[in-house]
This record gives C-alpha cells, sequence and structure tokens, in this order.
C-alpha cells in the first residue's frame, strides 16, 4: 500500500534458484557470476573471495566494517553464493526459526545495517505440490504472516523507521501432473510464470508506484543506493526508475563475451 512495486521483474535464465539469488545479490547476469545450475552451491562449494562480482553483503560490511551484515537463510545453496571469509553473519535456520531468531532479541542487540533473509516454505511446496494449487496459496498466507512477524519485530527494535523492506522471489514456476495423476510443481524454463515475479519495497523516501523495467540484479543496486553505498563498477545492477522519487534508471552496461567457468572469471570491460 506504500511502497514501489512489480509482479513483472525478470528473472535469470535458466530461472533456477541459486542462479537467480547469485545475480540478485551479486549484481550481474549468470554469464559474469557463473553459476549455471544449483549444483555448484548445493555441493557447498562457497562463492570465491577473489571475485570481481562481490555480494551485496560483502560490499557493504566491508564499506562499514563495524556494522553488522547478516545472511539467515533456509536453503543450504545460499551458502554458496554468499561469501565465508567477508565477516557476514551467517546462519542457516528452517523459516519459522529465522523468525523467531529475529524476534528473540538479534535485532535489538546487534542493529544489523543489512540482513537477507531466506525462507524456503513456497519453493518446497510448488515443487510438491505444484504452483497456484490451493496447498501453494496456503505456504503465501504462512510467509505473509512470518513476514508481518518480521516486520513487527523491525518495529519493536525501533528500526523500521530507518528500514528498508524488500520482498522478492527468485523465480516463479509452473504445474505438470505425473502419469499417475500428482499434481507436482517445477521451474527452469521461460514461462511467464517462471521468468517474471514479484519485487515489492518500502520505507523512507520510496514511492507508492508501480515499476514497470526491473531486473532480479536492480536488487543489489537498490540496496546500495539506500545505504549511500557505493556500487562495484563490475556490477550491471540500475536502481530502476520510479522507486525513488529522485532517481531516473541510467543506461544499463553490458558485458558481452562472457561465458567463463566459475572462478575463472576476469575483470570485464563493459
Amino acid at each position: 500500500e506504500k511502497g514501489a512495486k512489480t509482479y513483472k521483474m525478470r528473472v535469470t535464465s535458466p530461472t533456477a534458484s541459486s542462479v537467480s539469488w547469485m545475480s540478485c545479490l551479486h549484481g550481474v547476469p549468470p554469464e559474469n557470476h557463473g553459476n549455471k545450475e544449483n549444483i555448484d552451491v548445493e555441493c557447498g562449494i562457497p562463492y570465491p573471495m577473489n571475485s570481481k562480482y562481490p555480494s551485496v553483503l560483502r560490499v557493504v560490511k566491508e564499506a562499514r566494517p563495524d556494522n553488522e551484515v547478516a545472511c539467515l537463510y533456509a536453503w543450504i545453496g545460499i551458502n554458496g553464493i554468499v561469501e565465508d571469509g567477508a565477516g557476514i553473519y551467517k546462519q542457516k535456520l528452517g523459516d519459522a526459526a529465522i523468525v523467531e531468531f529475529l524476534e528473540g532479541g538479534y535485532l535489538k542487540e546487534k542493529k544489523p545495517t543489512l540482513t537477507y533473509l531466506h525462507i524456503n516454505l513456497p519453493d518446497a511446496i510448488g515443487h510438491h505440490k505444484g504452483h497456484r494449487t490451493p496447498e501453494y496459496y496456503e505456504a503465501i498466507e504462512t510467509v505473509d504472516g512470518y513476514l508481518g512477524r518480521i516486520y513487527d519485530a523491525y518495529t519493536a527494535a525501533g528500526m523500521i523507521e530507518d528500514t528498508l523492506f524488500i520482498v522478492t522471489s527468485d523465480h516463479g514456476g509452473v504445474c505438470y501432473t505425473t502419469k499417475d495423476g500428482t499434481v507436482k510443481g517445477t521451474h527452469g524454463g521461460l514461462h511467464p510464470d517462471e521468468k517474471y515475479t514479484l519485487f515489492a519495497v518500502t520505507g523512507k523516501n520510496v514511492t507508492n508506484t508501480e515499476i514497470l523495467d526491473m531486473n532480479i540484479r536492480d536488487t543489489a543496486a537498490v540496496v546500495l543506493h539506500a545505504l549511500g553505498v557505493k556500487q562495484p563498477e563490475t556490477y550491471t545492477a540500475r536502481v530502476p526508475s520510479g522507486i525513488f522519487a529522485d532517481v531516473t534508471a541510467c543506461p544499463r552496461f553490458e558485458y558481452h563475451d562472457i561465458d567463463l567457468p566459475r572462478y575463472n572469471i576476469p575483470m570485464p570491460k563493459p
């Protein structure tokens, strides 16, 4: 009701979790960050500290080393997307446990400058019960309750007035029916229900508008702009027009002819 939003944020191709979350947090497409499928992060391979494409959490932590930066996640793959050794507080918890952790005093004690929270329930239910099914909408309702509690925890910690609150997703999904008639869900393709998803943001200086042109990598640019932290020159993320009244999207730099294995990514030229 108060913020900027779009239901047409374009995610990566393939529409896979690690690929899209990597772009979301590292400000570049898969051709740059080098992750093309989930297997890298699910095997526990950490994202390299010498990459030219640091996560937005690392960028903020290095800009403000005395400030708390946190990554709380329910899916193990996130551990391989956010760097180890960067001073970021990382912990794997269940969906409900993430909410309880924030309610339990962490916010009041640490006052984190940036917190990334990964909740897994909609994706899990989407795979097992299908997308746009009654079970899927029930999962969305449960997560909506979690978001309310998280918002209240920030309010109780005295932080909500100065917090940019973002809700987004790594991909959508489609249904299929197995040979025995069971409805399941999947993603990874280019169906509109897979490649477009929600981005919603509210907070100080955010306009009440529909965002017209946004890519998932732009999430990183929005975060850095709000915190007043300089964006890495290697990012191709940009702040979309309309989120902040004083910002009009700049032309996007694109890197070409970059299709290299992970861990062997040189400094590109735009």
